[in-house]
């Protein structure tokens, strides 16, 4: 049983500023390691962190950029179960809740 799933997306890192295919870890959904892309639907299943029914959620995320070994925070964005965008957390990001998400 894994504690995290993973997005892999390529983004701008903020440290190195060259495009890396990151690997996001993060804890929502089914924690089974999933891989998802952006767009990708959310999995559900036995092992699951948050709940299937809620409509906008903001998610805590880190990955490492393998360019420079930056380790930047992530928001992923994730509107009725599908995985809509990812941003870089910046010291004015909104807070999250203990669990790693956020209900909007």
């Amino acid at each position: 049983m894994s504690r995290f799933s993973k997005l892999y997306v390529e983004h701008k890192c903020p440290e190195c500023k060259l495009k890396e295919n990151f690997n996001i870890q993060f804890q929502y959904g089914e924690l089974e390691n999933h891989h998802y892309k952006l767009g990708s639907r959310v999995k559900w299943g036995e092992n699951n962190k948050g709940k299937e029914d809620f409509q906008q959620v903001i998610v805590d995320g880190m990955g490492t950029c393998s360019l420079c070994k930056a380790v930047p925070g992530f928001i992923l964005n994730i509107t009725n179960n599908i995985i809509s965008k990812v941003t870089l957390a910046t010291s004015n990001s909104e807070a999250f809740e203990e669990s790693g998400y956020t209900i909007l």
